[in-house]
């Protein structure tokens, strides 16, 4: 009897957690991936004219904590990043890679905060959810 009701108890969590991604999947798709990608690569047309990081990467997860992404939702991002220029033309001839290394564009980072948005755990969905980006 025992064993029933702990498989019982197993079965409801699994089905709430399948439901808890499920949401935050949907979240996800209405909230996030117009900039950020649906596989959190950030390969969108906003994406890429906002240098969005690649969520999907060793480096990107290892680089950022559980509490820095829940800021970034909670709070929004506005920030302006130093990126290197697009490789560029002149009068049809490229610029040379020295003269290319030198040059640099300020993009100015913006996304909305969702702490008025989405429920605490509704964030704490989304972080779960980026997390199952990593490689």
């Amino acid at each position: 009897m025992a064993a029933l009701v702990i498989w019982a108890l197993a079965l409801g969590a699994g089905a709430r957690a399948a439901s808890a991604s499920a949401q935050a999947r949907r979240t996800w798709l209405e909230s996030c991936a117009s900039c950020h990608g649906s596989d959190g690569t950030g390969q969108t047309s906003k994406g890429r004219a906002l240098y969005v990081a690649n969520m999907a990467t060793a480096a990107w997860q290892q680089g950022i904590s559980d509490l820095g992404i829940k800021e970034a939702i909670q709070n929004g991002v506005k920030r302006t990043k130093t990126v290197p220029a697009p490789p560029a033309t002149l009068h049809g001839a490229k610029i040379t890679a020295s003269a290319q290394a030198a040059t640099e564009l300020q993009v100015k980072q913006q996304m909305d905060a969702y702490r008025d948005k989405l429920q605490p755990e509704e964030i704490d969905g989304l972080l779960q959810y980026i997390r199952q980006f990593a490689p």
